[in-house]
């Protein structure tokens, strides 16, 4: 299932719009198209303030700080389907949401350790948090499984969690040809499709 050419685009990076220039890699394709720099706009990880207040009242919001960034599109599956259009809004987003999960269970499961602390409550609520952390990645990854099955899902996570291209991804899977390559790009974008539908209709997943 194709994106139209008419889905817009709108990926995890903002566009550099006035942002003032600083040295960064030029953009474009290199290493026989194995990197394809592009630049854009992140949130600055070394600003430790609280951002820039803007507007009174309910309309105040708080944005953060941001930086120009260069990023490396083919290592990143979802952005790179985005940019040219070969998956839509929905899709990138439901792609997004399950890396957020993942990104939010590791980062529980990987913190302190589960031996009993001087914190009492504290660090029961810390295991507490960390187990529905994991109860949630348990119960999106089923959903994903349902919706795709378990080679498709195989791809999402290692397209979306371990980062890995299409390419590297076909290679993996013993696929040399640019036919195979073909079938897992295809694979990947119809599950994404199939997902996004699928959440619309039904929901997210619930631990």
């Amino acid at each position: 299932m194709m994106a139209s050419e008419s889905s817009p685009k709108s990926g995890r990076y903002a566009p550099v719009g006035g942002l003032a220039s600083i040295d960064l890699p030029r953009e474009g394709r290199r290493a026989g198209g194995k990197i394809e720099i592009v630049h854009g706009v992140a949130p600055d990880p070394y600003f430790a303030g609280d951002g820039e207040e803007r507007g009174r009242g309910k309309a105040k919001v708080v944005r953060q700080r941001q930086q120009r960034v260069a990023i490396n599109r083919k290592s990143d599956a979802l952005e790179l389907e985005l940019s040219y259009r070969r998956i839509s809004q929905a899709a990138y987003d439901a792609g997004r949401k399950y890396q957020r999960v993942m990104e939010a269970a590791r980062q529980g499961l990987g913190g302190s350790s589960f031996e009993q602390s001087s914190g009492g409550g504290d660090h029961d609520a810390a295991i507490s948090g960390k187990l529905d952390r994991a109860a949630v990645l348990v119960a999106w990854n089923f959903s994903i499984r349902s919706i795709t099955g378990q080679w498709c899902a195989l791809i999402i996570d290692l397209a979306v969690d371990d980062r890995l291209s299409l390419d590297e991804i076909s290679k993996r899977f013993g696929y040399r040809s640019r036919w195979g390559r073909a079938k897992v790009g295809h694979l990947f974008r119809d599950a994404l499709e199939q997902i996004a539908l699928e959440w619309e209709r039904k929901g997210f997943p619930e631990a």
